[in-house]
């Protein structure tokens, strides 16, 4: 991470390597590191226009060590939802952060549950 590059979120500027990626109208990063995922605990979520919540807990697949979901935790007002997300939303993560390429309003539509094994 030579320069640091920002994203506007509602003012909020995240610094670190960015990288343009085209249909998201704005930068992100590259992969994200596996081990960072699997201790997101905590970390603070970020979309494409803002804040998110933070990362309730990692899901792990049976016998794996990097996660394949994560559960969000989101406040609404007065509840709070539980959107799971695919780890394949996150552009990016670093300790103490996570970049999903997704809005508020697609992290709002996701399932607040596992999708059933077929």
């Amino acid at each position: 991470m030579s320069e640091p590059s920002e994203i506007p979120h509602r003012g909020l500027t995240l610094p670190g390597g960015l990288l343009r990626r085209p249909g998201y109208g704005g930068n992100v990063a590259a992969d994200p590191t596996p081990t960072t995922l699997a201790c997101s605990h905590g970390y603070l979520v970020v979309g494409c226009d803002g804040p998110l919540g933070v990362v309730e807990t990692p899901l792990f697949p049976p016998g794996g060590d990097e996660p394949d979901y994560l559960v969000l935790r989101r406040r609404k007002r007065l509840r709070a939802s539980h959107p799971v997300v695919h780890v394949s939303l996150v552009h990016s993560a670093e300790p103490g952060l996570v970049r999903l390429a997704a809005t508020a309003d697609e992290v709002d539509r996701l399932p607040e549950g596992l999708p059933l094994a077929i």
